[in-house]
């Protein structure tokens, strides 16, 4: 072959490669347009009707149409979750060539505001990501390298952790470094699955934490610690519901890890796969909750509602997909009732109100009262709640009957000495407590807790909310027909203390007990 041919040969191949090229980044450009136009395409008012699971009294599940970088921090805050320690992103890094991975230009003002590491494992079917080598290449191909340390978490191999309450696993197997961190936030592309029939929150802290060991296990319902072929589908459904709730349970039962879902390029294929089909939904929003179960559920309702989601309807229920979900509330995982709050409705003072969040309260804070002879008064106690809560509604330039100025965090104790919760009720049956009582004027919300015994030891409390409503339910294995459990609730106000910093002053406990039917 002579030279001059070589070289026609050459620029043909380069004039091919620049095509594809262009065509690429064209879809890519094409599909982020889609995500910035997303609000003019979706309007949730005409789905709500349609969502079978959304519940006022269930858990809290954000949503925003807005599929922007400013989108994913807002809703981001909305939760009211504050990491500690050492902070993992778990994302999908996307199978190449064309899969509908989370770009990077979308999650990395979030994932550099918590100063994140990106976390992900190999994976167990082959393709491009299945050794660590060509995982980190891929990951560095797909820009994630560019905006945060990239860390592959069974690089060094598998850690156990252990399953409690499961009916097909007894251990969970995931990437040895994943307790190299404290917090995880999830980040997740919501979509189609071959094999599970949807892939979300759940699947990303099983399937996605999984070891390769650990993913061979789930696929098989425990059955196979080296082949992710060949298991029941029931076993595998219930096998990802069971490795999920093992994480939680392992970061603080659940304190520890939140979850953001990102409703864009709805394809009925994974971000596993390389070729993927072409969405049929219309991009829809980002949705952000602290319970798996629940954001899962409010994402699979919104894409059932959506137009164009036959496909879809018609993968899960092969796969049998819901019951993952099913399982999911069975085990103490999460709820599949949730109310859907829209931040893009909520007013400028409630914007940033704190979300329902499992974070144990600190009953050890001490007393604060105003004056030592007000011994008969409700205790008041002050701590720190998460960033960006709401103060209170009066200023510090207001004044006393001596003219002195009165601080908002006077205020706020002041108002919790006088605040009383009234007619606390509740009821129950297995698995299931409702709870409501009186609204208290100028609160900013209530904490809740159920526990096992009745001094409210650390151990017995199974369930540990802070709501805005004045209801709360319990959904959890926990809760067992014909048992005394002990409820307890109390009123928080928000204010900013003289250094401008977010705290919580409390009211006194009001107490209950119930016996389930």
């Amino acid at each position: 072959m002579n030279k001059k041919r070589i070289i026609a040969l050459g620029a043909a191949a380069l004039l091919v490669i620049l095509v594809v090229g262009n065509l690429v980044v064209t879809k890519r450009l094409s599909s982020e347009t889609e995500k910035v136009n997303a609000e003019e395409r979706f309007s949730l008012d005409s789905v709500q009707g349609d969502l079978e699971h959304m519940d006022e009294n269930g858990s809290a599940v954000y949503f925003t149409s807005d599929i922007s970088p400013d989108g994913l921090v807002e809703i981001y805050r909305a939760l009211g979750w504050t990491p500690t320690g050492k902070v993992a992103v778990k994302l999908s890094t996307g199978e190449p060539p064309a899969s509908n991975y989370l770009r990077p230009e979308l999650i990395k003002e979030l994932v550099q505001s918590l100063s994140g590491t990106i976390v992900e494992c190999n994976t167990a079917y082959g393709g491009s990501r299945t050794e660590t080598a060509m995982h980190r290449q891929v990951a560095e191909d797909h820009g994630f390298t560019d905006i945060a340390d990239v860390d592959i978490l069974d690089a060094d191999g598998s850690m156990q952790i252990p399953v409690t309450g499961g009916s097909q696993l007894e251990t969970n197997y995931v990437g040895s470094h994943f307790e190299n961190y404290d917090s995880y936030l999830v980040l997740s592309h919501f979509k189609g699955h071959a094999m599970a029939g949807f892939g979300g929150a759940i699947k990303n802290i099983s399937i996605g934490l999984g070891s390769k060991e650990g993913k061979c296990l789930i696929h098989t319902g425990g059955k196979s610690h080296t082949s992710p072929w060949g298991g029941d589908q029931t076993a595998f459904a219930e096998s990802m519901a069971e490795a999920g709730k093992a994480v939680s349970d392992y970061l603080g039962n659940g304190d520890r890890i939140t979850y953001i879902s990102v409703l864009n390029n709805i394809s009925i294929d994974c971000d596993c796969d390389g070729n993927p089909a072409e969405p049929d939904i219309h991009d829809i929003g980002i949705l952000a909750s602290n319970d798996p179960v629940a954001i899962d559920q409010a994402a699979i309702d919104l894409c059932f509602a959506a137009e164009g989601s036959e496909s879809l309807k018609q993968r899960v229920e092969r796969q049998n997909g819901l019951h993952t979900l099913e399982h999911g509330e069975e085990i103490g995982l999460g709820s599949r009732a949730y109310e859907l709050i829209n931040i893009q409705e909520e007013t400028p003072s409630d914007t940033n109100t704190p979300a329902v969040t499992g974070e144990p309260s600190d009953t050890n804070v001490p007393v604060v009262t105003d004056k030592p002879s007000d011994t008969n008064a409700p205790a008041v106690t002050s701590e720190p709640p998460d960033a960006n809560t709401p103060a209170i509604t009066e200023t510090p330039s207001e004044t006393s009957s001596e003219g002195e100025s009165v601080t908002e965090e006077q205020t706020a104790k002041s108002v919790m000495k006088k605040a009383k919760l009234k007619k606390l009720k509740a009821a129950g049956t297995k698995k299931r407590i409702s709870i409501s009582w009186k609204k208290v004027d100028q609160a900013t919300g209530y904490q809740v807790q159920i526990s096992k015994t009745g001094n409210f030891k650390k151990k017995g409390i199974f369930f540990d909310k802070k709501v805005k409503k004045t209801s709360a339910k319990a959904f959890n294995r926990q809760i067992k027909k014909k048992k005394t459990y002990y409820i307890r609730v109390r009123v928080y106000i928000s204010y900013k203390n003289e250094k401008g910093e977010n705290f919580r002053a409390y009211g006194s406990w009001a107490k209950k007990r119930v016996k389930t039917k």
